[in-house]
């Protein structure tokens, strides 16, 4: 995979700060904080990127030194839809290269172009040399540096105050700086609309479509998962909290149903490890229950001391595998290997 990381470094209040630069994650915002922080001049017929690399930009190697190693993360699949929306839909009276590579792999003009023919003919079959950097994945644009600060999106205010202190938040993060930031947003079915049909709608006051208008449509979706695999991949480890729940498999179901509505609070993915003597048809319900996966930890094994150690080894490996920020055990046998994943993984455990 291509990588496509530029850094760029600055000290804010004293301290050394590295940025790693992806657009599309709020990169309009940095630009003004260089612009406007850096010990440099900044020229206002300059472009903020050009004035950044000039003197700002550093080796992957240089930004290791840096106190804090920022990168800003997007939920991938709406960083898609904005890209469309913000880069190719409302720049159509004043069209890019941009335009022009879509033309080239759709035949046909900016105007008749919909989400789902930009998706599937160009997203999914242009190469690295003709998609747009605003599509580029945010995977590729790491490298291999420990970035102590990552921040999503929607908590970058947030963050940064605690970071910065609130002065500095709000002078720079606490309003989008993008052109569709401010429309109003409707529900509609959004994925076969040309994108003429999108901006009639916008010039009638409308505004334009929602994120989920795009995304709803389950072809598309899976499209773009499959396509943006590395960045599901990247966020969803950094910000989507799992729950892991290990049990015997005498436990019953029906109550670990009704147990189950104590995570559903919490927002989580939720895996259960249930081990030894498992009738896989007593639990097929809890598949059905959004974002619950169980998963059988036993082997055919007679001796009760060999089970538990291969018990115990194949569950820490599952475990670290889903890497959650909780750990419930209702099994004791499993609690000592529990433990002790919790603490590699520094997650919290707790015994019922």
């Amino acid at each position: 995979m291509r990588n496509r990381a530029n850094h760029y470094q600055i000290t804010i209040d004293g301290i050394d700060i590295s940025y790693l630069y992806i657009r599309k994650n709020a990169c309009t915002s940095w630009k003004q904080v260089f612009v406007n922080e850096s010990q440099y001049q900044f020229e206002s017929d300059t472009n903020p990127i050009t004035f950044m690399r000039k003197y700002h930009y550093v080796s992957p190697q240089k930004a290791k030194l840096s106190k804090y190693r920022i990168v800003v993360i997007r939920e991938p699949l709406e960083r898609v839809v904005s890209a469309y929306l913000n880069q190719f839909v409302t720049r159509l009276n004043r069209k890019t290269e941009f335009h022009e590579k879509v033309e080239k792999y759709l035949a046909c003009k900016s105007e008749q172009v919909t989400f789902r023919r930009f998706v599937n003919d160009y997203v999914m079959e242009a190469g690295s040399k003709d998609l747009d950097s605003h599509l580029w994945s945010q995977k590729s644009h790491l490298s291999n540096i420990n970035y102590n600060k990552i921040i999503k999106l929607e908590d970058l205010h947030k963050d940064t105050s605690e970071l910065f202190g609130e002065t500095f938040a709000n002078k720079y993060f606490k309003k989008k700086l993008n052109a569709t930031s401010k429309l109003r947003r409707y529900a509609t079915e959004a994925a076969d609309l040309t994108a003429q049909e999108i901006i009639d709608s916008q010039k009638a006051k409308m505004g334009l479509p929602s994120v989920d208008s795009f995304l709803n449509d389950k072809d598309i979706h899976s499209t773009l998962e499959e396509a943006y695999r590395g960045d599901v991949e990247l966020y969803a480890n950094h910000f989507v909290k799992r729950v892991c729940v290990v049990l015997n498999g005498s436990f019953e179901s029906v109550f670990f149903e009704n147990e189950l509505d104590k995570f559903s609070n919490i927002e989580a993915v939720v895996t259960v490890f249930i081990i030894d003597g498992i009738n896989m048809s007593r639990w097929d319900s809890l598949h059905s229950k959004g974002g619950v996966k169980v998963i059988p930890i036993n082997k055919d094994i007679k001796s009760k001391i060999l089970f538990n150690l291969s018990a115990s080894v194949r569950l820490a490996n599952s475990l670290i595998k889903e890497n959650p920020s909780k750990i419930y055990v209702y099994n004791k046998a499993a609690l000592p290997s529990s433990w002790l994943t919790s603490k590699l993984l520094r997650a919290d455990l707790s015994f019922r």
